[in-house]
């Protein structure tokens, strides 16, 4: 039975499930997409060594105050990882304007040899002074990684333009896992012992782990040229009839009407193929390269595009504070050293699949509705974590998992957010702005963590760190909510940004 037009009873259910179904389906999927999305993720792998260098500082500080005798600590070495996060920025942007011109595969090639290279070389920087590793393994290595970030994330939005938050979050999944890796041989190959530091200092003073810290570089520097190696050979753009070729999806349509919605589609994809192909004789490439280069740039002063930005930007700016304190807070209420261990591993495992997660529901919703959801969720656990000392280990574990899940889909979500209103011609470029935007501004937490810290303590640097969180959530509220489900949305694809 029907109850009519009311939008509810049965009939309201099936075709609700039936629209579910359609924005989740996949048609038969390309062998060349498969191969890009594989080899995209085993790259990514090889760039999340800086997700590492939590793990990495004690043993990288150990060597330069025991071994080399230089007057640092491990507050002095946290700016090889705030050296490395701000050259990543700039790393994207770069990388997203080489692929358009290069192609994905001489981008990727340029970041392996500076990432791969930095980690090498650092097999004899360690030995000179902080400032070198600063510079080599810091900017070095994160112009790098930002270079080869977003190639593969482009191509696959290619391969597969319907279902960009699946792809965004298969991708950067690598990112994390990379992250765990990395943490395993620098602890299986450092201190396979378990060799314990000093309960003074901090550091480590057993000749034979010091001795083993210059040969980790090579060995990490040899594990990614073999990833990266395989990204440069797999990751490619598709042929130029892929997007003739590609149907729209039947999103919300029953599946009687998917023949239908397909054919129309692929008629509309030969149409904007062909409409492509009508240019003139004169039209030269640099013409078309100053358009494009015209176009993005129009695009970074539209309202969406700051509201995207603002979003990226305070959620970093949220996690940059966080990230470095979770663990000296719970120190002061939790004596259990392994139970720390098992938070902070577990936080890799569930912003892996916070990625994920995330960039399915963004396909599934659309960008506003998750980002909402996201940042809210964000907002809540960290201005509650201080209660966490009147609770249990549980509880402290539950936060902080659930902070990292959530700020996981930062990357899944707005990259795809930008993909949709922007279009995969200037994504690449706009997205790059905004990493580099939200990673330059990561310079910030530093200084102002250490500053609330000294004069109001953890209970008001966590205060601070979700008041970004919450600014985050009112760019979301603001963004003009786009319906997925409307077939207009799909025409649109890749055409200039809308402007509000």
């Amino acid at each position: 039975m029907e109850y009519g037009t009311d939008g509810v009873g049965p009939a309201a259910a099936m075709s609700c499930w039936d629209g579910l179904r359609a924005r989740l389906r996949f048609g038969r999927p390309a062998r060349g997409g498969l191969v890009t999305l594989a080899a995209g993720f085993l790259l990514h792998l090889s760039l999340g060594c800086g997700y590492s260098y939590g793990n990495f500082t004690t043993y990288l500080t150990s060597y330069l105050a025991v071994r080399r005798r230089l007057p640092v600590d491990f507050g002095a070495t946290l700016w090889v990882d705030a050296a490395m996060t701000a050259a990543e920025g700039p790393g994207v942007f770069l990388g997203s304007i080489c692929y358009r011109r290069l192609g994905p595969r001489l981008t990727l090639l340029a970041g392996g040899v500076l990432s791969s290279g930095a980690l090498a070389l650092m097999y004899v920087v360690v030995d000179t002074s902080l400032a070198w590793v600063i510079v080599v393994f810091g900017v070095v290595n994160g112009l790098g990684v930002g270079l080869a970030y977003s190639p593969p994330l482009l191509a696959g939005f290619k391969w597969f333009p319907h279902h960009r938050g699946l792809i965004s979050g298969l991708v950067v999944t690598g990112f994390r896992l990379g992250g765990i890796m990395f943490t395993t041989i620098q602890t299986s190959f450092l201190n396979p012992d378990n060799v314990l530091p000093d309960p003074d200092d901090g550091f480590f003073y057993d000749d034979a782990l010091l001795d083993r810290v210059p040969c980790l570089f090579l060995v990490e520097a040899g594990v990614s040229v073999v990833f990266q190696l395989i990204g440069v050979l797999g990751v490619h753009d598709p042929p130029a009839e892929h997007d003739r070729l590609t149907p729209e999806p039947g999103f919300g349509r029953a599946p009687s009407d998917t023949s239908d919605t397909s054919a129309t589609a692929a008629s509309e994809g030969a149409d904007r193929q062909e409409d492509r192909n009508k240019t003139p004789a004169s039209r030269s490439p640099s013409v078309d390269s100053a358009e494009q280069t015209t176009s993005w740039k129009k695009s970074l002063l539209t309202l969406p595009a700051l509201q995207l930005t603002v979003g990226f930007a305070m959620c970093i700016l949220t996690l940059s504070i966080f990230n470095p304190l979770w663990k000296a807070f719970g120190q002061t209420f939790i004596r259990d050293d392994h139970f720390m261990e098992l938070v902070g591993s577990g936080s890799l495992v569930l912003g892996l699949i916070g990625r994920l997660v995330w960039g399915v529901l963004c396909d599934m919703f659309s960008y506003k509705p998750i980002m909402l959801m996201m940042t809210g969720l964000i907002c809540f656990f960290t201005f509650t974590l201080p209660a966490c000392t009147e609770g249990s280990q549980v509880m402290f574990l539950f936060w902080v998992w659930s902070i990292y899940f959530c700020y996981a889909g930062v990357f899944s979500v707005v990259v795809t957010g930008t993909a949709d209103w922007l279009g995969t011609d200037v994504a690449g470029h706009v997205y790059g702005v905004i990493f580099m935007t939200g990673t330059l501004l990561s310079l910030l937490a530093p200084p102002l963590a250490d500053a609330v810290l000294d004069s109001r303590g953890y209970p008001s640097v966590f205060l601070v760190s979700g008041g970004f969180a919450a600014v985050a959530f009112v760019a979301a509220l603001t963004f003009r909510h786009i319906d997925r489900t409307d077939v207009d949305y799909h025409r649109m694809q890749p055409d200039l940004p809308v402007k509000l």
